[in-house]
């Protein structure tokens, strides 16, 4: 396995630049597709299709941190070579997604009736459509937790060429799918249910790669109650972000669909939409940063009291004795080790 935490500028540059590209490639197909569909679906349905992206895009508030707590401990299980720690890190985490996507599906079925009728101003002729749309969106909640979590895989091995593979098209789709029900005349319950399915098999497609990439995870899928407080920990802080960030940037559509009407929706959110895309930049250069850097703080032993012991086992050596190297510790079966975000280190040469 390469040791991630010796990467050329030039490699991350070049994942950052695929990120970038995965992500800016759909907007060039939105550019194209909004008006048409804006006309196609009308202003009061082009609303309600905002919304539903909104909710698609965010059910990740649902997963609790744990897509990027798969991703930062699967890089350090991958920088100290330890497969059992790969399979139980992100079996785990996929696990865990599946059952709170279920808990996050019947939320958000109990809410729909909320949601359509007292919430938001929804034209009576469109109701029972909105009905049906907020409860294929309920439905999603465990495809789309199960698809970030296993992007966060191929994250942690560093292919961002096939997130990307996966992720431009899958991206697209959010765009040409309602491009082809404006043309076709569908409703909004079928063109969301095609962007579900399409993110249904994004999860599949990209679980089949990780599995290719990653062979540890061909093992008998289980939670390890060790691996799981460590998962959840460290994702309770990515939560609070990830929480607090769409509830200050989206809340304001829902608003304005309670207290004017979904046309007023859709002509806000297509001038923020465009805006709020160039944030791709940041989020590229993040996203290939953020797996390198998980690797390098457990290669370089992010344990300060570790370091302190080997130095001071080194320098109460003879003074012609061979110095004492600082190198990561194999795998250890310890329930202890488990639960440590970094490895130990032993001392066994240079330090």
């Amino acid at each position: 396995m390469t040791d991630v935490a010796r990467h050329p500028a030039g490699a991350l540059a070049r994942n950052a630049a695929l990120n970038l590209v995965g992500q800016g490639a759909p907007l060039v197909i939105a550019v194209v597709a909004m008006p048409f569909v804006v006309g196609g679906l009308g202003m009061d349905r082009f609303g309600l299709l905002t919304l539903a992206w909104v909710v698609l895009g965010h059910l990740n508030l649902f997963d609790l941190g744990l897509g990027k707590a798969a991703t930062k401990f699967v890089a350090e299980a991958l920088a100290a070579r330890d497969d059992a720690a790969v399979a139980r890190v992100a079996w785990t985490a996929l696990l865990i997604q599946a059952i709170v996507g279920i808990v996050g599906t019947a939320a958000l079925l109990a809410l729909t009736p909320f949601l359509v009728g007292r919430m938001l101003n929804v034209p009576p002729e469109l109701a029972q459509e909105a009905t049906a749309t907020f409860r294929i969106l309920a439905l999603s909640a465990p495809v789309t937790l199960l698809f970030n979590a296993s992007r966060g895989l191929l994250e942690a091995a560093e292919r961002f060429d096939l997130v990307n593979a996966v992720r431009a098209p899958l991206n697209s789709t959010t765009y040409l799918v309602p491009l082809a029900g404006a043309f076709g005349g569908w409703r909004l319950p079928a063109i969301v249910g095609l962007l579900v399915a399409a993110r249904a098999a994004g999860f599949a497609v990209q679980l089949w790669l990780a599995m290719r990439v990653l062979p540890p995870l061909r093992t008998r899928p289980r939670i390890d109650r060790a691996e799981a407080p460590r998962l959840l920990g460290f994702g309770g802080w990515v939560t609070v972000a990830g929480v607090l960030g769409p509830l200050l940037l989206y809340l304001d559509r829902f608003l304005i669909g309670a207290l004017l009407t979904m046309a007023a929706v859709g002509y806000y959110a297509a001038p923020f939409e465009a805006m709020t895309r160039l944030w791709i930049v940041p989020g590229a250069i993040a996203a290939a940063l953020f797996p390198a850097f998980s690797a390098a703080a457990w290669t370089r032993g992010s344990s300060p009291s570790t370091t302190r012991r080997c130095a001071s086992s080194s320098s109460g050596s003879a003074p012609h004795s061979s110095p004492r190297r600082c190198s990561p510790a194999r795998s250890s079966s310890s329930g202890s080790a488990r639960r440590s975000p970094t490895r130990p280190l032993r001392c066994s040469g240079f330090c």
